[in-house]
This record gives C-alpha cells, sequence and structure tokens, in this order.
C-alpha cells in the first residue's frame, strides 16, 4: 500500500525492481534475501531510482544526494588505499 501511494509503484513494478537487480542492492550487491530492501527515491522528484539495503539507503540520505559530497568522500578514501 505505500509503496503505491508513497511513490506510485505497484506491485508488480516494486517486484520487477527486485528481477532488474538480480535481488541485490544496486550500490553494494548485498544480497536481500540477508537484508531488508528500501525504495530509493529523489527526495525533488520522488522518482524512484531503484532498491538498496538501509545501509546504502542511509549513505545517499546523509550526503543529502549531492554528488560532490560523494565524489569527495571518495576521493578521500583514495587517499588512503
Amino acid at each position: 500500500y505505500q509503496k503505491k501511494t508513497k511513490y506510485g509503484l505497484s506491485e508488480e513494478q516494486y517486484l520487477q525492481y527486485f528481477v532488474d537487480q538480480d535481488n541485490k542492492c544496486a550500490i553494494c550487491k548485498t544480497d536481500f534475501s540477508i537484508k531488508k530492501a528500501f525504495v530509493d527515491h529523489c527526495h525533488k522528484s520522488n522518482k524512484v531510482r531503484g532498491l538498496l539495503c538501509m545501509k546504502c539507503n542511509t549513505l545517499i540520505g546523509k550526503a543529502n544526494e549531492n554528488l560532490g559530497i560523494l565524489e569527495s568522500a571518495i576521493l578521500y578514501l583514495k587517499m588512503f588505499k
């Protein structure tokens, strides 16, 4: 019910994301049989992007969906590799 009202997703569309993503988080590839799936969406347009695990969904949210912050974090981590 929430998927339909909040994101405009039918049950079929929601289930298709699992098929398209091979039942894995779109970012870290953790299998959803191990972790719960969260619908990731753009907070400006409300457009659904895919399914993420809680950690990856939180990562994007904490970065305020800002590509500059995420790219900066990647560069920072690469400095210590």
